[in-house]
């Protein structure tokens, strides 16, 4: 346990040792209670046989949860990214189209107060792409 404790913090010095050492095949559960206590590793017990697990195969499941906990926050953050820089887009393309309109104009009114397809069809009319 302490020698999981002390490598904890890299996670590939962790996986070359549970990879090469066979005392990681099986780890009894309050070893693993207590190696979770001790560094923030959510080793799952869910596959536990005989008050048992296999480090390996935990280890395989936790580095799966990684990785799609990674790609959930990776689609997230790409998601926030977008609805800005689409944001900053329309406010732009909106700009473009306002200094092209005469004000009291009826293309302006509707620039400023139609609805998203109403300015898409003045964005058309007026080549703002």
């Amino acid at each position: 346990m302490l020698e999981f404790i002390q490598k904890s913090g890299d996670k590939e010095k962790l996986r070359a040792m549970i990879n090469t050492q066979a005392k990681f095949e099986s780890v009894d559960l309050d070893t693993v209670a207590m190696i979770k206590a001790y560094t923030a590793v959510d080793i799952s017990v869910d596959n536990a046989e005989g008050g048992h697990i296999n480090m390996r195969t935990a280890w395989d499941e936790l580095k799966e949860d990684w990785r799609t906990e990674g790609l959930a926050e990776g689609r997230a953050q790409g998601m926030a990214e977008g609805r800005v820089q689409g944001l900053a887009e329309g406010e732009s393309r909106l700009a473009r189209l306002i200094l092209q309109l005469t004000p009291d104009s009826e293309d302006y009114y509707t620039a400023l107060h139609g609805t998203a397809g109403d300015r898409e069809a003045l964005y058309r009319k007026y080549s703002i792409l």
